[in-house]
């Protein structure tokens, strides 16, 4: 056991990051602090030893980089390697060893234990989607999509619509008896001043966030909106569109699944494990109506699509 542990619990899975040393515990605590305190039961564990250098693998395989993060294959086990910072995890485990210098940076070591906690959640039945989620009184609609394609400014104008929240950019999914769950990581959303001053939201900004962007407390600005969790009937990918109003096209389900494919990270890191993975997200394609949003210059003054609402028979 390290010096100090975190121990954090996310739908009925514990989270466990010890360290050597408690600084790098201040690195990975943000990104873990808005979930509940774990009780210790079954979960993953990520186990970050203090080192000089950082052990990399001799014979591997290049898989993906994601921001500052290389992964690597090396047999069977991942590994999970940035600037003085490495985490392998092993076939089959549900724990990960990883190795820090004191020259590593925090915000390198944080990317790389929430790229293996991705990878750890899913060995638990929860995987991981790039998407906001939000929520109306008929259900939930899942929003997948790239970066900058507009999911932000979509979920604040569903907010001021009165429709609630389970997530703006990381969705996880779980299988269960009543179909496809879409389960809430608690976080803030990551806004642009320009669309919170469009919004009549700049009083709600918090800090300043990533690539230009403040962070905005969903609960602050409208409280009450956040919800753990719920079940999609809709999967829609929004993107830009230089028209005043927006429009609705319907999918069908193998382009949809394909664009899926594309916001689920990590998805083929373990081949022998995409089978699950891959289930989930046909499984959600048939529980769902699948279309692309072209969204129009009205969401940027906050209002939610009339194409929308009326398209998926949505109040």
């Amino acid at each position: 056991m390290g010096l100090a542990s975190l121990c954090t619990d996310f739908h009925g899975v514990t989270l466990e990051v010890s360290a050597d040393r408690a600084d790098v515990l201040v690195a990975v605590r943000p990104g873990l602090s808005r979930l509940p305190g774990g009780s210790g039961a079954t979960g993953v564990r990520i186990a970050l030893r203090d080192c000089r250098q950082v052990p990399t693998p001799h014979t591997s395989s290049r898989l993906f980089r994601h921001g500052g993060v290389q992964g690597l294959q090396d047999g069977a086990a991942l590994w999970l390697v940035a600037d003085g910072c490495a985490v392998r995890i092993d076939e089959h485990a549900t724990e990960a060893s990883g190795w820090v210098t004191p020259a590593a940076r925090g915000d390198g070591v944080s990317e790389v234990v929430h790229l293996a906690l991705l990878e750890l959640l899913r060995r638990r039945g929860l995987y991981h989607v790039h998407a906001a989620c939000v929520v109306s009184e008929a259900g939930a609609v899942l929003l997948p999509a790239d970066g900058r394609a507009g999911k932000t400014t979509l979920t604040l104008a569903a907010l001021r619509a009165g429709w609630r929240l389970v997530g703006d950019d990381a969705v996880w999914l779980r299988d269960g008896p009543d179909g496809i769950q879409a389960l809430a990581w608690p976080e803030p959303l990551h806004v642009e001043r320009e669309t919170a001053h469009r919004l009549g939201l700049t009083d709600s900004l918090g800090a300043p966030a990533s690539a230009g962007r403040w962070e905005l407390d969903p609960e602050r600005a409208f409280p009450g909106s956040c919800v753990a969790s719920a079940r999609p009937i809709a999967v829609v990918f929004p993107v830009i569109a230089a028209t005043e109003t927006s429009g609705l096209t319907s999918l069908g389900r193998a382009e949809a699944l394909a664009r899926l494919l594309r916001q689920s990270p990590l998805l083929f890191t373990h081949l022998e494990r995409a089978g699950g993975h891959l289930a989930v997200l046909r499984r959600l394609v048939t529980q769902c109506r699948c279309a692309e949003l072209r969204s129009g210059a009205e969401v940027l003054s906050g209002v939610l699509p009339e194409a929308l609402r009326a398209g998926l028979g949505l109040s």
